[in-house]
Protein backbone atom coordinates (compact mmCIF):
# COMPACT_ATOMS: atom_id res chain seq x y z
CA UNK A 1 0.00 0.00 0.00
CA UNK A 2 1.49 3.21 -0.92
CA UNK A 3 -0.15 6.82 0.96
CA UNK A 4 0.56 10.12 -0.42
CA UNK A 5 -0.61 13.11 1.01
CA UNK A 6 -2.15 16.09 0.00
CA UNK A 7 -1.85 19.86 1.47
CA UNK A 8 -1.92 23.26 0.27
CA UNK A 9 1.29 23.96 1.29
CA UNK A 10 4.12 22.07 1.66
CA UNK A 11 6.08 20.41 4.81
CA UNK A 12 6.41 17.74 6.16
CA UNK A 13 4.54 14.50 5.53
CA UNK A 14 3.64 16.32 2.62
CA UNK A 15 3.78 14.95 -1.08
CA UNK A 16 1.80 17.23 -3.08
CA UNK A 17 0.71 20.39 -3.19
CA UNK A 18 -1.74 20.52 -6.11
CA UNK A 19 -4.16 17.68 -7.17
CA UNK A 20 -2.83 18.05 -10.69
CA UNK A 21 0.68 17.24 -9.67
CA UNK A 22 -0.56 14.23 -7.70
CA UNK A 23 -2.57 13.07 -10.98
CA UNK A 24 0.43 13.24 -12.77
CA UNK A 25 2.20 10.93 -10.86
CA UNK A 26 -0.09 8.00 -10.42
CA UNK A 27 -1.85 8.21 -13.94
CA UNK A 28 1.52 6.58 -14.81
CA UNK A 29 1.61 3.80 -12.48
CA UNK A 30 0.72 0.20 -13.05
CA UNK A 31 0.23 -0.74 -9.50
CA UNK A 32 1.71 -3.08 -7.29
CA UNK A 33 -0.21 -2.23 -4.13
CA UNK A 34 -3.80 -0.36 -3.23
CA UNK A 35 -3.00 3.84 -4.47
CA UNK A 36 -4.33 5.92 -1.57
CA UNK A 37 -3.92 9.66 -1.79
CA UNK A 38 -5.48 11.52 1.79
CA UNK A 39 -6.21 15.08 1.83
CA UNK A 40 -4.93 17.04 4.49
CA UNK A 41 -7.38 20.05 4.76
CA UNK A 42 -5.00 21.98 7.75
CA UNK A 43 -3.75 24.65 5.34
CA UNK A 44 -7.36 24.61 3.77
CA UNK A 45 -9.20 23.85 0.42
CA UNK A 46 -6.75 22.68 -2.58
CA UNK A 47 -6.68 24.95 -5.36
CA UNK A 48 -6.43 23.68 -9.26
CA UNK A 49 -7.27 25.82 -11.98
CA UNK A 50 -6.25 23.24 -14.60
CA UNK A 51 -9.16 20.10 -15.17
CA UNK A 52 -7.93 17.42 -13.18
CA UNK A 53 -8.50 13.79 -14.92
CA UNK A 54 -7.72 10.62 -12.63
CA UNK A 55 -7.15 7.66 -15.13
CA UNK A 56 -4.68 6.01 -17.19
CA UNK A 57 -3.23 4.24 -14.69
CA UNK A 58 -3.34 0.05 -14.45
CA UNK A 59 -5.00 -0.99 -11.13
CA UNK A 60 -4.59 -4.83 -11.91
CA UNK A 61 -5.79 -6.32 -8.50
CA UNK A 62 -4.83 -3.35 -6.98
CA UNK A 63 -7.74 0.01 -5.69
CA UNK A 64 -7.21 3.68 -5.97
CA UNK A 65 -8.33 5.15 -2.68
CA UNK A 66 -8.80 8.86 -2.29
CA UNK A 67 -10.02 9.70 1.55
CA UNK A 68 -9.85 12.72 3.81
CA UNK A 69 -6.38 12.67 6.61
CA UNK A 70 -8.23 11.07 9.87
CA UNK A 71 -9.67 13.75 11.90
CA UNK A 72 -9.54 15.91 8.42
CA UNK A 73 -13.15 14.73 7.18
CA UNK A 74 -16.58 16.16 7.59
CA UNK A 75 -17.91 16.88 10.90
CA UNK A 76 -21.44 16.52 11.74
CA UNK A 77 -20.78 19.68 14.28
CA UNK A 78 -20.55 22.27 10.79
CA UNK A 79 -23.16 23.26 8.43
CA UNK A 80 -23.12 20.00 5.52
CA UNK A 81 -21.89 22.00 2.60
CA UNK A 82 -18.97 23.03 1.02
CA UNK A 83 -16.34 24.49 3.10
CA UNK A 84 -12.50 24.87 3.24
CA UNK A 85 -12.03 23.22 6.70
CA UNK A 86 -12.21 19.79 6.13
CA UNK A 87 -10.44 17.94 3.25
CA UNK A 88 -11.50 20.26 0.05
CA UNK A 89 -10.99 20.95 -3.27
CA UNK A 90 -12.22 23.87 -5.20
CA UNK A 91 -11.40 24.55 -9.02
CA UNK A 92 -11.55 27.41 -11.58
CA UNK A 93 -11.53 25.13 -14.25
CA UNK A 94 -13.33 26.01 -17.41
CA UNK A 95 -13.27 22.64 -18.99
CA UNK A 96 -16.59 21.45 -20.83
CA UNK A 97 -16.42 17.91 -19.87
CA UNK A 98 -15.82 18.56 -15.89
CA UNK A 99 -13.34 20.30 -13.48
CA UNK A 100 -12.70 16.89 -11.79
CA UNK A 101 -13.18 13.64 -14.02
CA UNK A 102 -12.44 10.13 -12.85
CA UNK A 103 -11.84 7.84 -15.76
CA UNK A 104 -10.42 5.25 -13.82
CA UNK A 105 -11.73 1.84 -12.71
CA UNK A 106 -11.68 0.45 -9.25
CA UNK A 107 -11.65 3.92 -7.43
CA UNK A 108 -13.15 5.06 -4.15
CA UNK A 109 -13.71 8.63 -3.41
CA UNK A 110 -14.45 8.93 -0.14
CA UNK A 111 -15.10 11.89 2.32
CA UNK A 112 -14.00 14.96 -0.27
CA UNK A 113 -15.26 17.85 -1.57
CA UNK A 114 -15.38 19.00 -5.01
CA UNK A 115 -16.38 22.82 -6.19
CA UNK A 116 -16.58 24.34 -9.20
CA UNK A 117 -18.27 27.32 -10.69
CA UNK A 118 -16.86 27.59 -14.02
CA UNK A 119 -16.77 23.69 -16.05
CA UNK A 120 -19.69 22.33 -17.47
CA UNK A 121 -19.56 19.65 -14.44
CA UNK A 122 -18.07 20.16 -11.31
CA UNK A 123 -17.26 15.76 -11.46
CA UNK A 124 -17.47 13.67 -13.90
CA UNK A 125 -16.93 10.00 -13.79
CA UNK A 126 -16.70 8.24 -17.60
CA UNK A 127 -14.82 5.19 -19.22
CA UNK A 128 -13.84 3.23 -15.76
CA UNK A 129 -16.25 1.02 -13.98
CA UNK A 130 -16.91 0.36 -10.19
CA UNK A 131 -16.36 3.20 -9.29
CA UNK A 132 -17.77 4.35 -5.82
CA UNK A 133 -17.94 8.30 -4.71
CA UNK A 134 -19.45 8.28 -1.17
CA UNK A 135 -19.90 10.44 1.81
CA UNK A 136 -18.85 13.51 -0.62
CA UNK A 137 -20.24 17.30 -0.64
CA UNK A 138 -20.17 18.35 -4.64
CA UNK A 139 -21.35 22.00 -4.93
CA UNK A 140 -21.93 23.83 -8.31
CA UNK A 141 -22.79 27.36 -9.14
CA UNK A 142 -23.11 29.45 -12.14
CA UNK A 143 -24.84 27.22 -14.27
CA UNK A 144 -22.23 24.52 -13.73
CA UNK A 145 -23.73 21.09 -13.41
CA UNK A 146 -22.95 18.86 -9.72
CA UNK A 147 -22.26 15.21 -11.11
CA UNK A 148 -22.63 13.53 -14.56
CA UNK A 149 -21.92 9.76 -14.34
CA UNK A 150 -21.05 8.67 -17.40
CA UNK A 151 -18.88 5.04 -16.20
CA UNK A 152 -20.73 1.83 -15.39
CA UNK A 153 -21.60 0.36 -12.11
CA UNK A 154 -20.83 3.36 -10.20
CA UNK A 155 -21.83 3.45 -6.43
CA UNK A 156 -22.80 7.00 -5.38
CA UNK A 157 -22.96 6.56 -1.39
CA UNK A 158 -23.97 9.44 0.85
CA UNK A 159 -23.92 12.27 -1.09
CA UNK A 160 -24.77 16.06 -0.45
CA UNK A 161 -25.34 17.79 -4.08
CA UNK A 162 -25.76 21.30 -3.68
CA UNK A 163 -26.93 23.36 -6.53
CA UNK A 164 -26.96 27.46 -6.14
CA UNK A 165 -27.37 28.66 -9.57
CA UNK A 166 -28.57 27.14 -12.43
CA UNK A 167 -27.73 23.52 -13.06
CA UNK A 168 -28.35 19.54 -12.84
CA UNK A 169 -27.86 17.85 -9.54
CA UNK A 170 -27.06 14.52 -10.93
CA UNK A 171 -26.77 13.08 -14.71
CA UNK A 172 -26.92 9.11 -14.94
CA UNK A 173 -25.60 8.31 -18.38
CA UNK A 174 -23.85 4.92 -17.36
CA UNK A 175 -25.59 1.14 -16.89
CA UNK A 176 -26.17 0.02 -13.31
CA UNK A 177 -25.65 3.32 -11.50
CA UNK A 178 -26.80 2.74 -7.63
CA UNK A 179 -27.83 6.08 -5.65
CA UNK A 180 -28.05 5.72 -1.79
CA UNK A 181 -28.81 7.67 0.68
CA UNK A 182 -28.07 11.50 -1.03
CA UNK A 183 -29.60 14.49 -0.57
CA UNK A 184 -29.43 16.46 -3.73
CA UNK A 185 -30.66 20.37 -3.13
CA UNK A 186 -31.65 23.30 -5.54
CA UNK A 187 -30.87 26.54 -3.22
CA UNK A 188 -32.41 29.68 -4.30
CA UNK A 189 -34.76 29.77 -7.39
CA UNK A 190 -35.94 26.64 -8.63
CA UNK A 191 -35.01 25.72 -11.80
CA UNK A 192 -33.22 22.31 -13.32
CA UNK A 193 -33.76 19.35 -12.63
CA UNK A 194 -32.25 17.04 -9.34
CA UNK A 195 -31.67 14.10 -10.52
CA UNK A 196 -31.82 13.15 -14.43
CA UNK A 197 -31.41 9.59 -16.21
CA UNK A 198 -30.35 9.95 -19.62
CA UNK A 199 -29.30 6.61 -21.28
CA UNK A 200 -28.03 3.37 -20.33
CA UNK A 201 -29.40 1.36 -18.19
CA UNK A 202 -32.30 1.89 -15.25
CA UNK A 203 -30.84 2.91 -11.95
CA UNK A 204 -31.52 1.94 -8.22
CA UNK A 205 -31.96 5.28 -6.13
CA UNK A 206 -32.97 4.54 -2.32
CA UNK A 207 -33.55 6.60 0.16
CA UNK A 208 -32.45 9.69 -1.57
CA UNK A 209 -34.02 13.51 -0.97
CA UNK A 210 -34.30 15.99 -3.78
CA UNK A 211 -35.31 19.63 -3.53
CA UNK A 212 -35.32 22.46 -4.97
CA UNK A 213 -35.73 21.99 -8.57
CA UNK A 214 -38.16 22.83 -11.08
CA UNK A 215 -38.00 18.96 -11.99
CA UNK A 216 -37.40 16.45 -9.53
CA UNK A 217 -36.34 13.37 -11.02
CA UNK A 218 -36.71 12.28 -14.99
CA UNK A 219 -36.48 9.76 -16.91
CA UNK A 220 -36.54 5.78 -15.92
CA UNK A 221 -35.15 4.33 -13.05
CA UNK A 222 -35.00 0.74 -11.89
CA UNK A 223 -38.17 -0.84 -9.86
CA UNK A 224 -36.47 -1.72 -6.73
CA UNK A 225 -36.20 2.24 -6.30
CA UNK A 226 -37.56 2.80 -3.17
CA UNK A 227 -38.24 5.37 0.01
CA UNK A 228 -36.97 8.54 -2.11
CA UNK A 229 -38.40 12.22 -0.91
CA UNK A 230 -39.91 15.25 -3.27
CA UNK A 231 -40.94 18.25 -2.93
CA UNK A 232 -43.35 17.79 -5.22
CA UNK A 233 -46.91 16.20 -5.10
CA UNK A 234 -46.09 13.36 -7.08
CA UNK A 235 -42.47 11.92 -8.08
CA UNK A 236 -41.55 12.73 -11.73
CA UNK A 237 -40.00 10.21 -14.01
CA UNK A 238 -40.71 6.03 -14.00
CA UNK A 239 -40.25 4.42 -10.86
CA UNK A 240 -38.88 7.06 -8.96
CA UNK A 241 -41.31 7.08 -5.96
CA UNK A 242 -42.24 3.80 -4.27
CA UNK A 243 -42.69 4.04 -0.85
CA UNK A 244 -41.65 7.58 -1.09
CA UNK A 245 -42.15 10.92 0.85
CA UNK A 246 -43.93 13.94 -1.01
CA UNK A 247 -43.69 17.31 -0.83
CA UNK A 248 -40.59 17.94 1.51
CA UNK A 249 -40.29 21.61 2.44
CA UNK A 250 -37.15 23.65 3.04
CA UNK A 251 -38.07 23.34 6.92
CA UNK A 252 -37.11 19.34 6.37
CA UNK A 253 -33.19 20.67 6.23
CA UNK A 254 -30.89 23.19 8.49
CA UNK A 255 -31.36 25.60 5.41
CA UNK A 256 -31.52 25.91 1.65
CA UNK A 257 -30.62 29.56 1.53
CA UNK A 258 -27.65 30.32 -1.13
CA UNK A 259 -24.72 30.71 0.19
CA UNK A 260 -25.82 29.26 3.94
CA UNK A 261 -26.78 26.13 3.07
CA UNK A 262 -27.10 23.18 5.28
CA UNK A 263 -28.22 19.51 4.41
CA UNK A 264 -28.55 17.80 7.22
CA UNK A 265 -31.85 16.56 8.28
CA UNK A 266 -33.97 19.10 10.73
CA UNK A 267 -35.34 18.43 14.05
CA UNK A 268 -38.82 17.14 13.49
CA UNK A 269 -38.66 16.51 9.92
CA UNK A 270 -41.26 13.99 9.51
CA UNK A 271 -40.91 13.48 6.18
CA UNK A 272 -37.28 12.39 6.37
CA UNK A 273 -36.81 10.54 9.85
CA UNK A 274 -37.32 6.99 10.34
CA UNK A 275 -38.93 6.77 6.70
CA UNK A 276 -36.24 5.41 4.41
CA UNK A 277 -35.50 1.90 3.60
CA UNK A 278 -33.06 0.00 6.46
CA UNK A 279 -30.74 -1.73 4.61
CA UNK A 280 -27.48 -0.81 2.32
CA UNK A 281 -25.38 1.84 3.99
CA UNK A 282 -25.07 1.37 8.10
CA UNK A 283 -24.19 4.77 8.51
CA UNK A 284 -24.23 8.34 7.32
CA UNK A 285 -22.46 11.23 5.54
CA UNK A 286 -20.17 11.68 9.15
CA UNK A 287 -19.43 8.28 9.38
CA UNK A 288 -21.91 8.02 12.36
CA UNK A 289 -24.06 4.53 12.56
CA UNK A 290 -27.57 4.63 11.00
CA UNK A 291 -30.89 3.89 13.60
CA UNK A 292 -32.72 0.84 13.49
CA UNK A 293 -35.33 2.76 11.02
CA UNK A 294 -32.94 4.65 8.56
CA UNK A 295 -33.38 8.73 7.59
CA UNK A 296 -34.04 9.89 4.37
CA UNK A 297 -31.18 11.92 2.66
CA UNK A 298 -27.35 11.82 3.60
CA UNK A 299 -27.51 12.57 7.32
CA UNK A 300 -29.30 10.50 9.88
CA UNK A 301 -30.85 12.78 12.85
CA UNK A 302 -30.12 11.99 17.01
CA UNK A 303 -33.36 10.62 18.47
CA UNK A 304 -35.15 9.80 15.68
CA UNK A 305 -33.92 6.61 15.98
CA UNK A 306 -31.17 7.48 14.43
CA UNK A 307 -27.23 7.44 15.66
CA UNK A 308 -25.93 10.79 14.96
CA UNK A 309 -24.47 13.08 17.58
CA UNK A 310 -25.37 16.79 16.20
CA UNK A 311 -28.66 18.17 16.80
CA UNK A 312 -29.47 21.09 14.24
CA UNK A 313 -29.95 24.42 16.26
CA UNK A 314 -33.24 25.76 16.45
CA UNK A 315 -35.21 27.82 13.63
CA UNK A 316 -34.73 31.74 14.19
CA UNK A 317 -37.75 33.65 12.97
CA UNK A 318 -39.67 30.98 11.45
CA UNK A 319 -37.08 31.23 8.14
CA UNK A 320 -33.68 29.83 8.64
CA UNK A 321 -31.17 27.51 10.80
CA UNK A 322 -28.15 29.35 11.65
CA UNK A 323 -25.29 27.41 10.99
CA UNK A 324 -23.00 25.98 13.47
CA UNK A 325 -19.87 26.75 10.44
CA UNK A 326 -19.30 29.52 8.87
CA UNK A 327 -17.08 29.68 5.69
Amino acid sequence: MTTKVLRATSGAGVDYTTLAAWATYVNALTFSADEILEVDSSAGAIADSATIAIGGYTPGAFSLIMRAVTGHGLSSANALRWNSASAALSSTSGSGSGAYQFTGSKLTVDGLQFKCGSATNVVRTATGTNQVIKNCVIQSSAGTNALFVSSNNPSLDNLAIVVNSTGVGVILEGSNATVTGCTVAKSGTASGTGINKTYGGAPVVKNTAVIGFTTDFAGTFSASSTNNATDKGTFGGTNAGASGQVSITSADFGSLTASSEDLRVASGSTKLIDTGATAGLSTDIFGVARGATYDIGATEYAGGGGGSTYAPPPRRGGASFKNLFSM
